[in-house]
């Protein structure tokens, strides 16, 4: 639970909730206090059943992020910045959870009203699984709540709206706690493209690109709204990378998994060995390299 406004409520109603339902809770720091002199607002909690067995609680030193770990993972709330987007808070957030489960024999997961915005996708690295969101997280159908987790199993179930709650939903998440510590998804990549350093390039090449895309992909009027615009944009610059690659000033280092700009979103990896049942591994690895030369010499 994220912004349970511990200065103004006090945080005897998030515990009287938690004792009512049988629950325990764990709360934040309150939230500092501005240059002005006022009392900020926010402050998050985590709650959890005594069920769950011994747990240990962590306080971050901000208002922000809390976390309990038990011998099954590590489990953290919190909630980023509403209004500018904010990668070095996400960065720091994810850094402390890893300190928190640096002990544990299981993974993590972090969860709550991030404010997610494409730009966070490059904050995460290649372990961290996202999980894809199904269903929008707010009322006005856009999906600000994410839950990223670190060798546990994730997958949205359900997102409801609450009486009283005017732009946020209780969102429900599945975990699956139990499985063994690997990792079973990982995030789509979007292509790669390097520019060739011995090519020369002159003014009318780029202004060949430039009117091939927009004969191809017209930019949109102001009138058209900001998220169509905003796909456009990234699509017309994926088609120019395309474009420099056919013309052999560019290559493609790495193949495009998802559209650039689009919704982060992960694929299943493979959790064995990819070879023959009793097959040697140095066997599977002369195939290997014997594939990668016939590949080569069939693009020559």
């Amino acid at each position: 639970m994220q912004e349970v406004r511990l200065h103004s409520c006090k945080p005897g109603w998030v515990k009287n909730i938690a004792l009512k339902c049988g629950w325990r809770v764990l709360c934040s720091e309150p939230p500092e206090v501005c240059p002005r002199g006022m009392v900020k607002q926010g402050g998050t909690a985590i709650f959890w059943k005594p069920s769950l067995g011994h747990v240990k609680t962590f306080r971050s030193h901000s208002h922000r992020y809390v976390a309990i770990r038990s011998n099954k993972g590590s489990f953290g709330s919190g909630y980023g910045p509403a209004h500018a987007p904010s990668g070095p808070w996400l960065e720091e957030a994810l850094d402390w959870m890893e300190e928190v489960a640096k002990d544990a024999a299981e993974g993590w997961a972090f969860a709550g009203d991030l404010n997610w915005r494409k730009s966070y996708s490059s904050v995460l690295g290649e372990q961290h699984q996202l999980c894809d969101m199904t269903k929008p997280t707010s009322l006005v159908g856009t999906y600000p709540t994410r839950m990223d987790t670190k060798h546990i199993k994730a997958e949205q179930v359900d997102s409801i709206p609450v009486p009283g709650v005017p732009h946020h939903c209780l969102t429900i998440f599945d975990t699956n706690v139990l499985s063994p510590a690997v990792a079973t998804t990982r995030m789509r990549r979007t292509a790669f493209f390097q520019a060739d350093a011995d090519k020369i390039y002159l003014p009318h090449d780029s202004q060949d690109i430039q009117a091939c895309i927009d004969h191809k992909l017209p930019v949109l009027s102001k009138e058209s709204p900001l998220p169509d615009r905003w796909r456009r944009w990234h699509a017309r610059a994926e088609a120019a990378f395309e474009e420099a690659v056919e013309a052999q000033w560019m290559c493609k280092k790495c193949k495009g998994e998802r559209p650039k700009g689009s919704l982060p979103s992960s694929r299943q990896v493979a959790t064995k060995p990819a070879r023959r049942p009793g097959e040697p591994m140095m066997l599977a690895r002369l195939k290997k390299l014997g594939h990668k030369i016939s590949h080569k010499l069939r693009s020559q």
